[in-house]
């Protein structure tokens, strides 16, 4: 059996965050390894959208790659 509970707050950061989107301010920029790169660029795009517009751009930079929050 299970215990229902009321006002417990969800935690939205739990689980599936893999890259720190959320907590990034405009020029703040984040390394990623080159496997990774694709992957992490397309995701920050895909935050970005639907979390108010912000904007990502990604650069490959030394063994990997560097996505940086533009706007």
């Amino acid at each position: 059996m299970f215990e229902i509970e009321k006002n417990v707050k969800f935690d939205h950061t739990y689980g599936r965050r893999k890259y720190p989107f959320p907590d990034m301010e405009v020029g703040d920029s984040f390394y990623v390894e080159l496997d990774a790169f694709v992957n992490a660029r397309s995701a920050a795009n895909n935050w970005g959208k639907k979390n108010g517009g912000r904007k990502f751009s990604g650069k490959l930079h030394g063994d990997g790659g560097r996505i940086w929050r533009i706007a």
